[in-house]
């Protein structure tokens, strides 16, 4: 039997964009993953699987004055450090979408990097799809490309 990866979801147009044009994105999730992502992620936009990465966790994230990383070292450095690799525009931006598809600001907040090992469509086709899903405003689950 082959080794699971596990799965880590986009809903949000801005971060996989960047993810498939520069193979690899930040990304703010509200709590620690309690899957040890050894074997790698599948890579999913919504209900449409992209392609398969993997998952490093960067620290934990928290306001202190400023936003600010708590790295897995211990060092403490500004999130603005990350955010040109995020797929926004600032921080301000960024953790308004952290609110926005959590409903809420979570109590916990955690940074991964995530890199992609394999996309499983054309990048420009993929793209293209992905901008007609958005304007769409629907999601993928039943539909193929």
């Amino acid at each position: 039997m082959g080794k699971r990866r596990s799965k880590i979801t986009f809903s949000l147009f801005e971060p996989i964009k960047y993810l498939i044009e520069n193979e690899e994105v930040y990304t703010i999730r509200p709590q620690r993953s309690k899957v040890i992502d050894e074997n790698g992620v599948y890579i999913y936009y919504k209900g449409m699987r992209i392609g398969k990465g993997k998952k490093e966790r960067v620290g934990s994230v928290a306001r202190l004055g400023k936003w600010k990383v708590i790295k897995k070292d211990k060092t403490v450095v500004d999130l603005d450090e990350f955010v040109d690799k995020s797929g926004f525009k600032t921080v301000k931006d960024w953790i308004k979408a952290v609110i926005t598809v959590n409903k809420r600001m979570p109590a916990f907040l955690q940074l991964y990097r995530v890199v992609v090992e394999e996309l499983d469509y054309e990048k420009d086709e993929l793209l293209k799809a992905l901008i007609g899903l958005e304007k769409e405003g629907g999601s993928e689950n039943d539909r193929k490309m």
